[in-house]
């Protein structure tokens, strides 16, 4: 399993983006996978921040949560800006919770992030416009610059993704209540809350459960949007410590599990002192 964690500017910060900075950071050094990125009080466009993450960071994939009321084509462009700027690292998350603007935003996306020429015909949006001011226009646009993925991820979040992914192949995102749902697409997303002094030993469980239970291979814990810049950072350096060592490899029996459990908290009391 992947993990990740929801990036957000501390309470009162003179600076939001350069606290989502080290989060970023401090969640690369200690080996998580995934950050995500919504909108927050202070914190930016999801989708800018991406940007800004791309020369402080090398392997961490951001995730840039954005509304699917939000126009596809500014999306996809400034999506297709900020892939370019992390080196194709770039993974796009759409929320809605109206399964015909969310259904509409995903099918604008898929063929404006396809990197060919395009036209979009829908109840909400017509891509290009052709208005008569613009006479003489293609019917037909394509996003540049390209991004760099071949297939930039899109997965579709909020109450109306269960009901509108799987028609499009699209994985939604897992919020997880529920218990064993059935998501799409090639990778099974989950976003979890993360208590400020989780239970390691409890988390793992429920990871593991998860995946056993419907083939969760990414989870986004989501920390209190009030936790103070340094409890988040020792959140996310417990995250690396405690709790991926175990979920990335298969369970050990009993027995062995517990040894290694005991070694591992023995190293890292060592590296500690």
């Amino acid at each position: 399993m992947r993990l990740g964690v929801v990036l957000d500017p501390a309470p009162g910060a003179d600076a939001p983006l350069h606290d989502l900075v080290a989060q970023a950071q401090a969640a690369e050094r200690a080996g998580l996978d995934f950050a995500w990125l919504r909108e927050a009080e202070g914190g930016g466009p999801p989708l800018l921040t991406a940007a800004a993450l791309g020369p402080a960071t090398t392997t961490l994939r951001p995730v840039a949560c954005v509304a699917a009321s939000e126009h596809p084509l500014a999306v996809a462009e400034a999506a297709a800006v900020a892939d370019t700027i992390t080196n194709g690292r770039l993974v796009l998350a759409v929320r809605g919770d109206d399964a015909a603007v969310l259904g509409e935003s995903a099918d604008a996306l898929v063929a404006a992030l396809a990197a060919r020429p395009f036209r979009h015909e829908g109840e909400r949006w017509t891509i290009p416009a052709l208005r008569p001011e613009n006479d003489g226009a293609t019917e037909r646009i394509v996003v540049t610059p390209p991004p760099v993925q071949a297939e930039l991820p899109l997965w579709l979040a909020g109450s109306a993704a269960p009901a509108v992914a799987p028609a499009r192949g699209l994985p939604h995102v897992v919020e997880t209540a529920a218990t064993s749902p059935t998501p799409t697409g090639r990778v099974r997303p989950a976003l979890r809350a993360l208590e400020p002094d989780f239970d390691a030993d409890a988390l793992v469980a429920a990871l593991r459960a998860d995946q056993a239970a419907w083939g969760c291979d990414v989870t986004v814990l989501v920390p209190p949007p009030a936790l103070p810049l340094a409890a988040r950072l020792r959140a996310i350096e417990r995250l690396a410590t405690r709790v991926k060592p175990r979920v990335v490899q298969v369970p050990l029996p009993d027995g062995l599990e517990a040894d290694w459990a005991a070694e591992l908290d023995a190293r890292i009391a060592a590296l500690s002192d």
